[in-house]
């Protein structure tokens, strides 16, 4: 994770990066969080229900 988001910060067309979780997932949402991800919200997905929806801005 932390190798993509320096890639993405190093190049000026990416804006910001998501990404979606299980809600039941602690796991991937400790990862995310710790790699600067914010929650900006949830949604129900057809295949895999609940999800957590973050994203993390690469601007610097």
């Amino acid at each position: 994770m932390a190798e993509l988001l320096t890639w993405a910060r190093d190049d000026d067309r990416v804006r910001e990066v998501t990404a979606e979780c299980s809600i039941d997932n602690t796991a991937s949402q400790i990862v995310l969080a710790r790699n600067g991800f914010v929650e900006t919200g949830q949604r129900l997905d057809e295949e895999d229900g609940n999800v957590m929806c973050w994203t993390a801005t690469t601007v610097r």
